[in-house]
């Protein structure tokens, strides 16, 4: 008779032997089998089993291209908060770069993948090419230890600083897509604007608007877009949140319409509230006036 002998295999599925107990041989590649279970458990040994194929990492980092030259160069920086796409074998991974610029995609199957990088409004990849800015990756031949870089260029990068936890932060450029998340994307709370009314969530950016913001670690994000070197920003008697412009200015070159309604000093958030003596591309700040009026920020 047949017996169906059922076991689950070390790589993933079942194995499956049909054994014809009547004609069993009395030895099994030269060893003797004297009982049905160790039959089958030579038989087990003896089964031609195609090995796993193990699963893979793909990982890379984006860095600022900052002389445009399609390579990456000493002291050039790795870039936090970029999406990273992975596509392939019916399947789609995203990744989201880290404080240290870095990207990783674990246990991947084996496959044909490409690896894109989503690009922001203003900027330009060049690297690994400008013509064909992705990679095609096959896993199950790829090599342990092998990068895939994303380098990215823009001519009007503005830096700012974050720290970790909250954070006050402000827009220094005009963008063609103002979402918060879009601008910030290693945020990790909701973005709150405050006016007379008290605190609002916002999910778009407006200049010379200040917003509370947490993130996971310190870090800096590049923002591109069309520089503002002055702004004008209503504010109302009280405390109020202001933004920035693209250049830093002293707190001494800040105008008022009318003159002297500022009432106290310039404060921002670095894990408590601290007095700045300049404003900052990027930051937000808390200011006191005396009166309603506005707030006229130019750069020299």
């Amino acid at each position: 008779r047949i017996i169906k002998f059922v076991k689950d295999s070390t790589i993933g599925g079942v194995i499956l032997w049909n054994i014809g107990e009547a004609y069993l041989p009395a030895t099994v590649n030269g060893k003797v089998v004297p009982r049905r279970d160790m039959m089958l458990q030579i038989v087990k040994n003896v089964v031609n089993l195609t090995p796993q194929i193990p699963l893979k990492k793909i990982k890379g980092s984006i860095f600022f291209d900052s002389n445009n030259n399609g390579a990456l160069n000493n002291g050039e920086p790795f870039l936090s908060g970029w999406e990273i796409k992975l596509d392939g074998e019916g399947k789609s991974f995203k990744s989201i770069s880290d404080q240290t610029g870095n990207y990783l995609f674990d246990s991947i199957s084996p496959g044909i993948y490409t690896i894109s990088l989503t690009l922001k409004s203003g900027w330009q990849t060049t690297f690994p090419s400008r013509v064909t800015p992705y990679y095609t990756v096959r896993v199950d031949t790829l090599s342990e230890g092998t990068i895939f870089n994303f380098g990215v260029y823009t001519s009007n990068a503005i830096e700012v600083s974050l720290s970790q936890g909250w954070n006050i932060i402000s827009l220094p450029v005009k963008v063609t897509d103002n979402n918060a998340k879009t601008i910030f994307p290693t945020a990790i709370s909701n973005f709150f604007f405050y006016n007379s009314s008290g605190y609002s969530i916002v999910t778009n950016l407006e200049n010379g608007n200040a917003y509370f913001v947490k993130f996971p670690y310190i870090h800096k994000l590049l923002i591109s877009g069309e520089l503002i070197l002055s702004d004008t920003i209503d504010v109302l008697e009280g405390w109020n949140f202001i933004g920035s412009i693209s250049k830093p200015i002293s707190v001494q070159d800040v105008i008022t319409i009318p003159p002297g309604i500022i009432a106290s000093d310039f404060w921002y958030q670095n894990s408590g509230y601290v007095v700045s003596d300049s404003i900052r591309p990027g930051i937000g700040y808390w200011l006191k006036t005396s009166s309603s009026g506005k707030i006229i920020l130019k750069a020299n």
